[in-house]
């Protein structure tokens, strides 16, 4: 089956508004690009929360610069990926960044993100624009 960035972006972008979320898609900062961006609200931190999804379709190994790039910018940091990827991206990413599987236009959490706590240097080049 054929899969598309952009139709998972929107699909993953319509899922994180219905959760309540600030979403940003294709959010571009500083010559980086971002397929989704979500501010979550917090009430254990004094500040919003950054997730940062990257989105691939297919395996090519330039993925682990991006990811290793949007650590830096990050709370929690996914990768995207159809499901005949998962095994593939899992050997490929730091224990830090989640794993979301789309399979059969739905989006399943395969591996949860670790707290990276980076997303605080977005949020404060953002809001000083």
């Amino acid at each position: 089956m054929l899969y598309s960035e952009s139709v998972i972006i929107e699909r993953l972008t319509k899922k994180l508004l219905a959760l309540g979320y600030d979403v940003y898609s294709n959010f571009k900062y500083m010559g980086l690009e971002f397929d989704v961006m979500a501010i979550e609200p917090s009430k254990e931190l004094q500040r919003p929360l950054v997730h940062i999804f990257e989105v691939k379709v297919r395996a090519k190994s330039r993925i682990i610069d991006q990811i290793e790039k949007r650590l830096e910018l990050a709370d929690y940091l996914y990768v995207v990926v159809p499901y005949r990827l998962y095994p593939w991206i899992l050997k490929k990413i730091n224990n830090l960044v989640g794993v979301v599987i789309y399979k059969n236009d739905e989006l399943f959490v395969f591996k949860t993100p670790i707290f990276i706590g980076n997303g605080h240097r977005l949020l404060t080049q953002i809001t000083s624009r």
